[in-house]
């Protein structure tokens, strides 16, 4: 069963859905650019501590990963739909993003 397809006088105009879009970007860059961090800093710290071998890649090359793979996705599923409903598709990718994080750190 899908939703029935939104009227033309339902669709938000374009520099809305352009403003939407761009301040869940910095949202979800703000995630993007902690785990960029951690990827730099963290295995050189694990080798000066002398535990270089344990470094965690695969949480940290999936903290890179995850931001912008869900902003995408929100982009996509939130595409043709009232901004209401864009918000709302772009906030649930946003916690998840955030979700996804902590369970990475704790975890990892």
């Amino acid at each position: 069963m899908t939703a029935p397809e939104p009227q033309l006088d339902e669709i938000p105009p374009l520099g809305w859905r352009i403003a939407v879009a761009a301040v869940f970007a910095l949202l979800y860059g703000w995630f993007l650019f902690t785990a960029s961090s951690n990827l730099i800093a963290l295995p050189a710290l694990y080798a000066a501590q002398g535990y270089a071998e344990f470094t965690p890649w695969v949480p940290l090359v999936l903290g890179i990963v995850a931001p912008p793979l869900l902003y995408v996705a929100a982009l996509v599923l939130g595409g043709r739909r009232t901004l209401s409903t864009r918000v709302l598709v772009f906030a649930a990718g946003l916690a998840a993003t955030a979700a996804t994080s902590l369970a990475l750190y704790v975890f990892g």
